[in-house]
C-alpha cells in the first residue's frame, strides 16, 4: 500500500506548546549484559507504552517536542543508543544487528518493569527504524505496531555502490570522521550547525534540544559531541540491512522522505510485506527534527485505534 502524504500547510511552530518549555523527562540508567548502561528518558504520559529510537549521531533529547505531543495518549520513553548521548560507548564494532539486539533487550526490560503486555508503539528514525525492524524480528511479541521514519534499508547492491574505498568506507563515513567535534560554547555549536545544510531545515527548538543534550561539558570548559565522530562513522561504514530481517507481522507505517536514497528499498520492502503501509512524505531525511509536530500527528494518528 503506497500513498503520498504532504506536510505542506501543517506549519510547525517554534513556539512552546502548553507547558513544553518546562517539559523535561525523568532520567534513569538501565544496565544490560552486566556492563553496558543506557540512559533512559521517561517523558511520561498516560496510556500504552511508546518507545522511541533516534537516528545515528543523535540522542533521545531530539525527541522532546514529539514526545510532548505523543504523551497525550502514550507513556513515552526514549533512550540513548550505545555510543550515543549518555549511554556506554564500548569499543567493539557498531553493527546494525547490535542496535537491534539492544532495542529488543531494552523493550523486554521495560515491559517487565512497567507490567505491561508489550510496547504498543515502536517509533524509530533512520538507524532507529532499522533497529526497530531487527528487534521486532527477534521478538515480535514485544511490539504492537511500528512507525519507521525514513529507515536505513540497504540492499547489497546499494551498499556496494556506496563504498568509496577498499576498506569499506563510504562517503558518509569519511565525511563524518572530519566533523568538528569540539566547541567553545553551545552558542558556537548552534551557530555552526545552522550554517550547515544538514541542519538548515531543523525546527529551532529541536536544534536547541540537540545542543543541550548532545554535547558534553569537558574539564577545560569546552564542549564535545557525545557521539564521537569515529563511532558515527563506523555505523555508516556497515553494509547491507535489507535482508537482515523477515517481513514484520505487526502493522507498520513506513514514512519515506522526499528523494530518500533508500526510497527504492522502501518500495521493495513494502511490496513484500502486507503489513507495511508505505507513505512518501514531503520532508527530508531528518523529518522528525525538521517537522516534529507534523510527524507527531502522523504517528499519533497511526496508533489512534490502540
Amino acid at each position: 500500500m503506497v500513498s503520498r502524504t504532504s506536510t505542506a500547510g501543517v506549519a510547525d511552530s517554534n513556539e512552546p506548546l502548553d507547558t513544553e518549555a518546562a517539559f523535561e523527562p525523568r532520567r534513569s540508567r538501565m544496565r544490560l549484559d552486566g556492563e553496558l548502561e543506557f540512559e533512559i528518558h521517561d517523558f511520561g504520559g498516560e496510556g500504552p507504552v511508546a518507545l522511541l529510537h533516534h537516528a545515528s549521531g543523535f540522542c533521545a533529547g531530539v525527541w522532546r517536542r514529539i514526545a510532548h505531543e505523543l504523551r497525550r495518549r502514550y507513556r513515552v520513553i526514549g533512550f540513548d543508543a550505545r555510543g550515543h548521548g549518555d549511554s556506554s560507548k564500548p569499543e567493539q564494532p557498531y553493527t546494525w544487528q547490535v542496535f537491534g539486539d539492544d532495542l529488543a533487550a531494552i523493550a523486554e526490560r521495560l515491559v517487565a518493569e512497567l507490567g505491561c503486555a508489550r510496547v504498543e508503539l515502536g517509533v524509530g528514525h533512520s538507524l532507529g527504524g532499522t533497529a526497530m525492524l531487527l528487534a521486532a524480528g527477534r521478538a515480535p511479541q514485544l511490539f504492537g505496531r511500528l512507525v519507521l521514519l525514513d529507515p536505513v534499508l540497504i540492499t547489497a547492491e546499494l551498499a556496494a555502490r556506496s563504498r568509496v574505498r577498499a576498506d569499506g568506507s563510504t562517503a558518509a563515513s569519511l565525511t563524518t570522521r572530519m566533523r568538528q567535534a569540539r566547541f567553545t560554547s553551545r552558542a558556537e555549536a548552534i551557530a555552526l550547525f545552522r550554517s550547515q545544510p544538514l541542519y538548515a531545515n531543523w525546527d529551532a527548538a529541536v536544534l536547541e534540544d540537540y545542543a543541550r543534550e548532545g554535547l558534553l561539558a569537558l574539564g577545560d570548559g569546552q564542549l564535545a559531541l557525545k557521539c564521537p565522530p569515529h563511532i558515527e562513522a563506523s555505523i555508516y561504514a556497515q553494509g547491507e540491512t535489507r535482508h537482515a530481517f523477515e517481513p514484520p507481522t505487526m502493522p507498520v507505517l513506513l514514512l519515506s522522505a522526499r528523494g530518500s536514497r533508500f526510497g527504492e528499498c522502501h518500495a521493495q520492502f513494502a511490496a513484500a510485506a502486507p503489513s507495511v503501509e508505505l507513505r512518501s512524505v514531503d520532508a527530508g531525511h531528518l523529518m522528525p527534527m525538521e517537522q516534529p509536530l507534523s510527524m507527531a500527528r502522523v504517528i499519533a494518528a497511526f496508533g489512534a485505534d490502540l
